[in-house]
C-alpha cells in the first residue's frame, strides 16, 4: 500500500514503554536513493529528534518507536516547493507531496502542483 508523506504530518510518537517523545515534524529523506530513512520530531531532547525507518515499531494512529537518536541529512522541507522542469527546461510544477511505500519506505511517486492558469 502506497501513502502520502502528508499521513505522518503532526503523528505523535511514544517509546515502547509508552512515553510521550514528541510528535513527527519532517521527514528524512534519501532523495538519491528514492528513500524514506526516518522522521524528525520536536522532541524535548533538542539533540535527539530522529527516528530511522528501522526503529518504527507500529504505524497506525500514533508511532511506536524503539530509540530516538541524532539527525544528520535532508529533510523533505529542503526540497518541498522546488522547481520540477522536463528535460527541455520547461516548468511543470512544483513538489508539493511525495508517495511511499508503506512497508519499505521507498519514494513511489511524487505529487506536483501546476499551479491556476488563466
Amino acid at each position: 500500500m502506497v501513502i502520502k508523506t502528508r499521513y505522518f504530518n503532526l503523528m505523535k510518537v511514544y517509546d515502547a514503554t509508552g512515553k510521550y517523545l514528541g510528535s513527527v515534524q519532517d521527514i528524512a529523506i534519501d532523495f538519491y536513493n528514492g528513500m524514506v530513512t526516518g522522521f524528525i520530531i520536536n522532541s524535548f531532547n533538542k539533540k535527539k529528534n530522529y527516528i530511522d525507518v528501522c526503529d518504527v515499531i507500529s504505524l497506525e494512529n500514533v508511532m511506536i518507536a524503539k530509540k530516538v537518536s541524532n539527525f544528520s541529512g535532508m529533510r523533505l522541507k529542503e526540497i518541498q516547493s522546488i522547481d520540477i522542469v522536463n528535460e527541455k527546461n520547461v516548468l511543470k510544477g512544483v513538489l508539493e507531496d511525495l508517495i511511499i511505500d508503506e512497508r519499505s519506505f521507498e519514494i513511489r511517486g511524487i505529487i506536483m502542483c501546476s499551479g491556476i492558469f488563466d
